[in-house]
């Protein structure tokens, strides 16, 4: 999965963090409530310190609203404590601004503030703000966008062993976007990442092996990485694993196993595990044959804009499969199928137009622009 596609994972520093010598027995008592998740008592203990001007007090406390718990989440009290404690020099609470300023959390977005507080975190070596500064770059949020200075800063936090990082590393060693292509490069960092559980990268390293990028190829490994990552629930991986288990490569083919990874991508709306799931339960293939899954599955697939789902489900309809006979509604499905450049559902929709009352014809022209302005485009990417 590529960078631009990935959300900022900001962390909460709460565990590891560097914090000066506790102001007062309460502070203590109330991070040690915090620990053991009895967030209102601590709550309690962090107000008072933080009233006083104390900045793990007042980190804590923003962590607090920002989360909601133990308190009403805030976004507002958030920044207000966080801001409080960065002031004074807290380093998790100006990383966890930045975050709230790049998200708009309690505040107008501002990239460029985000950015300012980084800086200086990720100058002094933290990792995390490292990664994030590589992101901003990457993606152009708050800076011109800069291949060279997201690969720069993703480096830093990837010698540093941050996961995400080092996976974003691969993708542009990959890429070949702000450094030179590397395939060994690629597939040294997604490595480093896939062996901490990084899923995207679990999910790229079996994409190499797969294709041998970079590696020779070996449909083995690729089936164990992908295994990995799809038992995360990454939805490409588990559609990757399925084809694979289903087209007998490097493994004795097991449709039915093939049959449930596409039905977990599918419900994560992977459009094409709905339409190879939908095909299976259609033809009994891994299983019994189940003519109401299978249009559940292709009307999945179709409204997501899959031309062969709908030229599938037009059939459906006009066999009285898994539903009662509708040669209406199998007429509009074929018009939406011969729009998306399905060959065959051209003359079908002509054929069972003559089934049709002209009235019943203009329903399902009407009907057919309906489902073409609604289907959407989503298109997954496979090797």
């Amino acid at each position: 999965m590529p960078p631009s596609r990935l959300f900022i994972p900001w962390l909460l520093f709460l565990i590891g963090l560097a914090l000066p010598q506790l102001a007062s027995a309460r502070l203590e008592s109330a991070i040690a409530a915090y620990h053991r998740h009895e967030y209102r008592i601590a709550a309690e203990g962090f107000q008072e310190d933080a009233k006083r001007g104390d900045p793990v007090a007042q980190y804590f406390l923003g962590s607090l609203y920002l989360e909601g718990k133990g308190l009403i989440q805030n976004h507002r009290s958030a920044i207000f404590w966080f801001r409080r404690a960065a002031d004074q020099g807290d380093p998790a609470a100006r990383y966890n601004l930045a975050r709230m300023y790049s998200q708009g959390l309690g505040v107008t977005r501002d990239y460029a503030a985000a950015i300012a507080l980084l800086q200086p975190l990720a100058q002094a070596g933290d990792a995390p703000a490292q990664f994030s500064l590589g992101y901003l770059y990457d993606n152009g949020l708050g800076v011109p966008r800069d291949a060279l200075k997201a690969a720069d800063w993703y480096g830093k936090a990837a010698k540093r062993d941050h996961a995400l990082a080092q996976h974003n590393l691969g993708f542009l060693y990959l890429q070949g976007r702000g450094i030179t292509q590397d395939l060994k490069q690629a597939v040294y960092w997604y490595r480093k990442a896939a062996e901490t559980g990084n899923s995207d990268a679990q999910y790229g390293l079996g994409r190499l092996y797969h294709s041998g990028q970079g590696v020779a190829k070996n449909i083995r490994i690729a089936l164990s990485w992908y295994q990995k990552a799809a038992s995360q629930d990454h939805a490409q991986a588990q559609y990757n694993l399925a084809q694979l288990l289903r087209q007998s490569l490097g493994a004795t083919a097991d449709l039915e196993t093939a049959r449930n990874w596409y039905k977990r991508a599918a419900r994560q709306g992977h459009t094409r595990a709905q339409y190879n799931l939908a095909y299976l339960y259609a033809h009994g293939l891994g299983g019994d044959p189940e003519a109401g899954k299978a249009l559940h599955w292709y009307r999945s697939a179709s409204l997501a804009g899959h031309a062969a789902a709908q030229g599938n489900l037009a059939a459906l309809y006009a066999n009285g499969k898994g539903t009662p006979r509708d040669p209406l509604r199998a007429y509009a499905w074929w018009r939406v199928a011969s729009m998306n450049d399905n060959q065959r559902a051209h003359e079908y929709s002509k054929r069972i137009a003559a089934e049709l009352h002209p009235m019943e014809l203009a329903d399902g022209r009407e009907l057919g622009w309906l489902l073409w302005a609604i289907q959407t485009s989503d298109k997954e990417a496979t090797p």
